[in-house]
């Protein structure tokens, strides 16, 4: 008799632990997808920094004066990316154009990467420029906590270590 009840135990214990087995699986993968959802379109998207910056100043309590400061800085910002794309676009292609060559021109590739680099850093300067004069619209509280966050890596994981004056 006991080996009777043991056999109708067994199968009972087993539809049970697969049944949580079951759940818990259910559950997991329900949890997964959540996550990787939220991370999809919760995440603030990394981006160029002049559209961070952009973006971190619409967290901002901002005034109406300041609000045109700082879309007067994202057109421009945008207006001066398009136009470092139309300058580098082509010196991109001739260096691939050389570089597909048989035997390269390296003097030739290196003044092409020296042209790209000056444009880049002219475009930076006129971005710290344009930013510098958003920022001087906003009040001290402002242009701190406006810092704090740009100081912080897109992906929120660690901050940056900026001297503040």
């Amino acid at each position: 008799m006991t080996a009777a009840v043991d056999a109708g135990a067994q199968p009972r214990t087993r539809g049970w632990t697969l049944r949580i087995l079951l759940a818990l699986s259910v559950t997991l993968n329900v949890f997964f997808v959540a996550g990787l959802l939220w991370s999809m379109f919760a995440a603030e998207p990394i981006g160029p920094p002049a559209m961070r910056f952009v973006a971190i100043g619409h967290r901002l309590d901002l005034s109406p004066q300041q609000r045109a400061a700082l879309d007067a800085f994202g057109a421009t910002a945008h207006r001066h990316a398009g136009d470092l794309r139309t300058a580098n676009g082509p010196l991109m292609r001739q260096i691939w154009d050389e570089m597909a060559k048989p035997d390269p021109d390296q003097p030739a590739i290196d003044k092409l990467a020296e042209q790209m680099n000056q444009n880049r850093l002219a475009y930076q300067k006129q971005m710290s420029a344009s930013l510098a004069a958003f920022l001087k619209t906003l009040s001290p509280e402002q242009r701190a906590r406006f810092v704090d966050l740009a100081a912080q890596r897109p992906d929120g994981r660690h901050a940056l270590r900026l001297p503040i004056p």
